[in-house]
Formats: C-alpha cells, structure tokens, sequence
C-alpha cells in the first residue's frame, strides 16, 4: 500500500500474517466418524482459499480511495479492525500514511479471515478458480456463516471485478451498494477463518499411498 492508501495494479500479495495453522488430517479420527474417503495416516495438504480474490480487492480498495470514497473506506478499515482508522483515514487523504501502518493494513486487507476458508490446496483441486477468479463457497455442506458470507462477498465481487486500481469515478450509487454489503458483514468481522469442513468436500480421483500414509499421488477433491 503506498502512503495515499492506493495500490499499484501489479502489487503482489502479502505474506499471511496470522498465528493460525491447518487443519492435520492425519491420525485425525473426529474429521469423519464412517466412511473416510483418505487413510487415517495420510495427511491432507491445505492452504487458505479465497472467496474474493486479491486482485478484485487490491484494485477496488484502490479506487474507492482515489475515487474519494472515504466513508464506504471507513465501513471497510471497521471490517479489518484496524486499531487506528481515524488516524489512518486522515493520514491516507494526506499522502502520508507510515510504512508499517500500511504493511499491516495490506495484509488484513488481504487475508481478511471472514473471506478465508481453508481446504486441499490448489494443486490438488479441480475446482479451483484460480488467482483472479471467485471461489464460491455456498453449497449445503458448508456452514451457515460460511454461505451467508460468500454469498455477501459474491455480491461485492460482482459489482468490482471490472474496476481497475486507478479507477476515481466510483458512483453514489456503487457506493451506496458497498456500504450496505460491509454493513451486512459486520457480524463476520471477528469471525475466525472457516476451516476444514470434511463433509463439504468430494474426492474427484482417489490418491495412491503406502502403508505409512505417504501419497504417491494425492487425491483430487472438489466442493461437494
């Protein structure tokens, strides 16, 4: 984040800041209690997927602040809870916000928890988005909050995904949809990252493992 709040349009994703691990599925009993689809030594490799890509929120937290959108910023610092957003919000409209405030808000801006879920990882997915895709998580196997979230976020990502980071004539009108769509997710933003749920997920081709549990092919998975 450069000190005017603005990001470039390649600026690569932070590193995760959270003290939080994955899930270790193996010698886990309590992820399945009947009809474990990998053997209860192997160990499922995971990462943190996603909802909203860091592309869309990168460009569009990019515009809304060259867009002069300060109160719908406001809705979003109040998402990240940011320990200091008057004095950052003040410090962004003066072009000088401080290397370490904007480090950190960078990577709560893009590691929000409430726009996580963690799952196998990508190289072993076949229905992964990608990078610059939404990942949709809101079949009936995943947890209430997790689907009223994606379905929230999904509407915010609809209306960004076009807006390039220098775009400064976001409407009264998108403003006003953004404002109402992080008011909505004010109830997620304590919420922890939504981890590993072993029903919401399908294996698409079984793995290949020794008697020890080491895979010689992983499994793939998908959303169930």
């Amino acid at each position: 984040m450069n000190a005017d709040g603005t990001f470039g349009a390649t600026d690569a994703r932070p590193n995760f800041p959270w003290p939080v691990t994955h899930t270790i599925s193996r010698n886990n009993t309590k992820l399945w209690k009947t009809d474990r689809p990998v053997p209860v030594n192997y160990d499922i490799p995971m990462d943190w997927h996603h909802m909203m890509p860091w592309n869309a929120i990168r460009n569009s937290w990019s515009a809304l602040v060259t867009s002069g959108r300060w109160e719908t910023i406001e809705l979003w610092l109040e998402l990240l809870s940011d320990d200091d957003p008057e004095t950052h919000l003040a410090q962004m409209k003066a072009g000088n916000l401080a290397s370490i405030p904007a480090q950190d808000l960078t990577e709560k801006l893009c590691w929000a928890k409430w726009n996580l879920v963690e799952g196998p990882n990508n190289t072993n997915r076949t229905d992964d988005p990608g990078g610059d895709g939404f990942d949709k998580f809101t079949t009936l196997k995943f947890s209430n909050n997790v689907r009223t979230r994606s379905q929230t976020i999904h509407s915010i990502y609809d209306l960004v995904r076009q807006w390039a980071a220098d775009k400064n004539d976001v409407s009264d009108k998108e403003a006003k949809l953004l404002n109402e769509w992080f008011i909505a997710l004010r109830p997620s933003k304590s919420s922890p990252i939504a981890m590993f749920e072993p029903l919401a997920w399908t294996i698409v081709t079984d793995g290949k493992y020794d008697n020890f549990g080491n895979a010689s092919r992983h499994p793939t998975w998908k959303k169930a």
